[in-house]
């Protein structure tokens, strides 16, 4: 019983880990597009009041 408890508790290790990386990896290519746009300090989102007002 000790075997399949191990054998468990690794997958759980094992999958959580490959979540984490894939998260970093989708974090980090989205980043590249973003990094631009925040550079050189163009809104990203618009407030209720701007979009009446234009």
């Amino acid at each position: 019983m000790q075997d399949y408890y191990s054998l468990y508790t690794w997958a759980m290790d094992k999958q959580a880990h490959l979540r984490r990386e894939a998260k970093q990896q989708r974090l980090a290519r989205h980043s590249r597009y973003l990094t631009p746009l925040t550079k050189l300090g163009w809104p990203l989102a618009r407030r209720k009041d701007e979009r009446k007002a234009a």
